[in-house]
């Protein structure tokens, strides 16, 4: 049960990519940085988007492609839809979390509160889109590099307990427009995933 739980949070928004990515640099503009960033974040009330992933696990023979919908509404709700190849829905909500595998169909639920690693990768999850540093240096140590019209944003657990699910989640978008997560697990399991067609209501 827990691996399965665990497994349906890391897809909800975790994509990984090669490690050298993870090295790329963003050119730094030095006239916006962290904090401007976390200040645009805070500033959003709802967004959607649509979704492309690639995943690459060393239990499948070639990679698998999934493409559904994303909805955030702050500050503490996530949801993903998986719609092809096979729909999935799942929904963090503070600190919650539904998965439903058909559509109109039974949610099962479980809290985050009884599985440390997983409420912190919440909580950083959760503390990026709401913009809230203090929760996320709690952590992970926080890399920031370029500027409004396009940054990079590398989250590093800090504690045993998420590095046992992560080695790192990056970030990439301009403003307040998400455009890539993505994220090394500690496994060597790799995916990308692309962010598109976003549409943000500010408060």
């Amino acid at each position: 049960m827990r691996i399965k739980c665990v497994s349906a949070l890391l897809i909800l928004v975790v994509c990984i990519v090669p490690n050298d990515w993870a090295r790329a640099q963003t050119p730094v503009d030095s006239s916006w940085g962290l904090g401007d960033l976390m200040g645009t974040m805070s500033m959003v009330n709802s967004a959607s988007a649509t979704f492309t992933e690639n995943k690459t696990m060393a239990i499948l023979e070639e990679p698998l492609v999934v493409s559904g919908t994303l909805e955030y509404h702050s500050p503490d709700i996530l949801e993903k839809t998986a719609l092809t190849p096979m729909f999935e829905k799942t929904v963090l909500n503070g600190d919650m979390i539904a998965i439903t595998r058909t559509p109109g169909g039974h949610a099962q639920e479980f809290s985050t509160a009884s599985i440390p690693q997983i409420k912190e990768l919440t909580e950083g999850i959760l503390g990026t889109l709401s913009g809230d540093l203090p929760s996320i240096q709690k952590i992970y140590d926080v890399r920031f590099s370029g500027g409004r019209d396009g940054w990079q944003l590398v989250l590093v657990p800090k504690g045993s307990d998420v590095r046992n699910l992560i080695a790192w989640m990056a970030i990439r978008g301009h403003q307040n427009h998400i455009t890539d997560i993505d994220t090394e697990s500690t496994n060597g399991d790799h995916s990308e995933m692309t962010v598109q067609d976003t549409t943000v209501d500010e408060k």
